[in-house]
């Protein structure tokens, strides 16, 4: 199946793969990328990410090769199926801030978002909006419930994907700093508990790129290494 010339916002079917990352499902269930998430191609991969969200790319082919290369099995020559970045432990990770970790006897995680951590993920910030240091405080709160600690590699992936997050939903007026954007809840839940296209939400206007989020990265990290100040703050 094809990338779709129709971005309705149609729901995943019992049958479709799907990841556990609300980005890649929200292109498959808007049709930029095939909307049954079988055989999606690398170029096809890297050029949603550019067009829809904006990556710059490099990033989005850094991305997507790492996606494909890790966890395509080689059984689609230089494509994956969503479903196998489900993979546990190869770049899908425990704690995540909205699904479940996977079971123990579970070789894949599951894909669908958990209702319950995506409302504790929601409660946190200041009235209707996110900031940087709500998704630190997300993150270190889920960190303790679980009791894991995560490996160096898979903590840069965690961190990177609540600082993709503000950075591609992420509003602020002209010349906002990157640690100062926000982000509406009711956006939010749409991209991570709906795994749609907010509406109302428009691509950022500056392309999001490497510079910009490891960055972006080096102050999340700072912030939840300030455990204390976090916890002062809330």
């Amino acid at each position: 199946m094809a990338a779709s010339a129709d971005h309705t916002f149609q729901p995943r079917k019992p049958t479709d793969s799907r990841a556990p990352c609300p980005a890649l499902n929200a292109l498959a269930n808007h049709g930029y990328i095939p909307r049954d998430g079988r055989k999606v191609g690398l170029w096809t991969l890297t050029s949603a990410l550019v067009h829809v969200y904006n990556l710059s790319w490099p990033l989005a082919l850094l991305l997507s090769t790492v996606g494909v290369v890790t966890c395509g099995r080689g059984r689609l020559p230089w494509a994956l199926d969503l479903h196998d970045l489900c993979w546990h432990n190869r770049i899908e990770h425990d704690v995540s801030t909205v699904h479940k970790d996977a079971s123990p006897s579970s070789e894949f995680a599951p894909s669908h978002p958990d209702r319950r951590l995506v409302d504790q993920l929601l409660a946190h910030g200041d009235g209707d909006r996110m900031r940087l240091k709500d998704f630190a405080r997300a993150r270190i709160e889920r960190a303790n419930a679980e009791r894991k600690e995560l490996d160096w590699k898979h903590k840069i992936i965690a961190h990177g994907e609540s600082v993709l997050t503000l950075l591609v939903l992420g509003k602020g007026d002209p010349g906002t700093k990157d640690a100062e954007l926000t982000i509406p809840k009711n956006q939010l839940y749409e991209w991570y508990g709906e795994e749609r296209l907010p509406d109302e939400w428009k691509k950022p206007a500056q392309p999001v790129g490497l510079f910009r989020a490891n960055g972006l990265s080096q102050i999340f990290v700072g912030l939840i290494a300030m455990r204390d100040y976090i916890a002062k703050s809330a």
